[in-house]
């Protein structure tokens, strides 16, 4: 369904997010969306690692990414 909307077209085809890059600690982040496991991957979404065999990195990866979605999914919310 997202690979079909125009939001997915915007990301994919333009450089939609290049103006909201921020420099942390010296480094220049990209912008992205996060996302559950039911999107595919892309540049500039993040979606968690499949839960087979993970590495303690990775299962760090995916708290931080879950504790991210709900920040964000609180925030939509609230606009609601």
């Amino acid at each position: 369904m997202f690979g079909s909307s125009r939001l997915y077209e915007k990301v994919t085809q333009t450089d939609l997010l290049s103006s909201h890059r921020k420099i942390i600690e010296g480094e220049r982040m990209p912008a992205f969306f996060v996302a559950d496991s039911a999107y595919t991957l892309s540049e500039n979404l993040l979606k968690p690692y499949r839960n087979v065999n993970l590495t303690p990195d990775q299962m760090t990866f995916n708290y931080r990414l879950s504790r991210a979605r709900v920040v964000v999914e609180c925030a939509i919310g609230r606009l609601i």
